[in-house]
């Protein structure tokens, strides 16, 4: 890499790493709350936690930047993104339905 590249990298990231650090702490908890979930069901293989930890943290994130819109407690703010980790797999099957379901109707014939 050229250093003219890692400086225009660096001023890229620049931007946006004040969002990345607010919100690595809440993918964090999120990861955990689904690597809990995947340990619980006897899914231990480094495959299964890692899928989990990976949609766990997608949907702490969601819920993240949805709560900063809220005063609520910060600890109420965490449990709701370590609940929404842990329920990550069956939140995002729910989602993924009715994504199903919304582009049925909004396409005529469904395809």
């Amino acid at each position: 890499m050229l250093p003219e590249d890692a400086v225009r990298a660096t001023r890229t990231m620049g931007e946006y790493a004040s969002l990345i650090a607010g919100l690595m702490p809440v993918a964090i908890l999120a990861a955990l709350g689904a690597v809990v979930r995947s340990i619980q069901a006897r899914r231990c293989g480094l495959k299964a936690v890692g899928v989990a930890a990976a949609g766990g943290g997608f949907v702490g994130v969601l819920v993240g930047l949805l709560l900063d819109q809220t005063d609520l407690p910060m600890g109420v703010k965490a449990f709701l993104v370590g609940s929404g980790g842990y329920a990550s797999g069956e939140l995002l099957k729910i989602f993924m339905v009715r994504a199903c379901r919304w582009a049925e109707r909004a396409v005529p014939g469904g395809k």
